[in-house]
């Protein structure tokens, strides 16, 4: 019998794995949340190119890496990019004309554990703006994103141990 649950873990453990290599959860616990029993969540496959906002619409994007980005994501509703290996505070890129600045470096503190993270800020149009909380070792741990009409900001949060864009 103890041989089952060990072999049952490990099959447990390396699918988990596998799943956080291709597969991404950012959830947002806010008031619907609370209403609904569960979070509003973006999700990311990367092995089939799709996110899943958290109105379950459905859109595809590209990995763009090969514009010179050390990760890159872009769709419709949705872009993330980092570029170069050297981040430091007024380091900007462009993607598609949404012009990506580093803040700066701050510490991110979740669950009792503190690390330091760029604040990458995007300004996509003239009512939104994002902000990315991203670490090179773990990638993109959250993100914001704020309606400037409306003043209402929500935050997304990493479900899985390592983010889009990690290298470690």
């Amino acid at each position: 019998m103890r041989k089952l649950f060990t072999v049952l873990w490990l099959v447990g453990l390396v699918m988990s794995l596998k799943l956080q290599a291709n597969e991404y959860h950012y959830d947002n616990y806010n008031v619907d949340a609370e209403h609904w029993k569960v979070p509003r969540t973006f999700y990311f496959n990367l092995s089939d190119s799709y996110i899943l906002d958290p109105t379950n619409e459905y859109k595809e994007f590209k990995l763009c890496l090969s514009k010179g980005f050390s990760f890159c994501i872009d769709s419709e509703g949705f872009s993330f990019a980092v570029k170069g290996s050297e981040l430091k505070k007024g380091h900007e890129w462009i993607l598609n004309g949404k012009k990506f600045v580093v803040d700066r470096l701050v510490s991110f503190d979740l669950f009792g554990l503190s690390q330091p993270v760029y604040l990458i800020n995007v300004k996509p149009n003239d009512y939104q703006k994002y902000q990315f909380y991203y670490s090179k070792k773990n990638g993109l741990l959250a993100f914001s994103i704020t309606s400037l009409e409306e003043e209402l900001t929500e935050l997304y949060l990493l479900r899985e141990g390592k983010g889009l864009g990690s290298t470690g």
